[in-house]
């Protein structure tokens, strides 16, 4: 048995439900960890920004310690508004990795906020950016890559023509770049040292609590090192093949049914102890 003294939750698949909503179960659990004096934080692949803003209309933000996003490209402390940045990737590397995939029918993407900077829109991709609460602005997308630090370089493509693009990839060696799928129809180029899992070291040293008392919940491959990191994972009845293999434990609820608030509820009638 381990004793729980942090808890970490992906958004997109894990505590967010299918409409990029928190319940109002989930909210209610996560507000509740207070009175336990545990802190909770948001770990995803999504600006810190927008989930501040998201957490501020949901009356959240009080309630939330920190935020690492971009997959790790980031943290926002929320108790001192201190925002970190790490590992930019580079221009010569982001110029090839455009060249390598230009002939292909996709779309290149760079996040920022709630807006995302793409070098052509379809109405593919467009229904994907809105489902996401997000929307696109058609800009000169190398022009904007020189003139912003770029913590992921993001690609759309239509999900029958995902294995065509992993496949190109896989095709490119860059020893100090990876890249990863984390959607049906989304591939994200970013620093080989950019992972949630380093950024959560770091908070651990933060928050001075050890890894091993953290659980953390995810669905996705990109949380696969959170699941190596942290005490105790957990994955969604709906995560991907490579989550469910790393994590320590598999939920029976998905992200639907509100397994975070469900699987807190569950450790506070243990006195968090998994």
């Amino acid at each position: 048995m381990k004793k729980i003294q942090w808890i970490i939750s992906d958004l997109d698949g894990t505590l967010f439900n299918d409409q990029k909503n928190i319940s109002r179960f989930n909210q209610e659990k996560i507000k509740a960890l207070s009175c336990y004096k545990i802190p909770f934080g948001i770990v995803t692949g999504r600006p810190v920004k927008q989930v501040a803003e998201r957490l501020r209309k949901m009356e959240l933000d009080s309630y939330v310690s920190f935020i690492i996003g971009m997959n790790g490209g980031s943290f926002l402390d929320l108790s001192t508004k201190k925002l970190q940045v790490f590992h930019p990737l580079e221009q010569k590397t982001i110029q090839t990795i455009i060249d390598h995939h230009q002939d292909l029918d996709i779309c290149f993407q760079v996040l920022e906020n709630t807006t995302r900077y793409v070098n052509r829109s379809t109405p593919q991709s467009l229904a994907y950016t809105h489902r996401c609460k997000e929307n696109e602005e058609v800009v000169d997308f190398f022009a904007y890559c020189q003139s912003h630090p770029i913590l992921k370089l993001m690609i759309y493509c239509d999900p029958e023509k995902m294995d065509m693009l992993v496949q190109r990839a896989k095709m490119l060696s860059l020893p100090d770049c990876r890249g990863i799928q984390t959607d049906d129809c989304m591939f994200e180029w970013m620093d080989h040292r950019i992972h949630k899992g380093a950024t959560l070291e770091y908070v651990a040293e933060v928050l001075g609590l050890p890894l091993s008392s953290c659980l953390a919940f995810g669905d996705a491959d990109n949380d696969l090192e959170v699941f190596e990191r942290a005490g105790v994972s957990i994955c969604a009845r709906n995560g991907t093949g490579k989550a469910k293999e790393k994590a320590m434990i598999v939920s029976s609820y998905t992200n639907e049914e509100d397994l975070v608030g469900r699987e807190i509820q569950t450790l506070m009638t243990n006195d968090f102890q998994l």
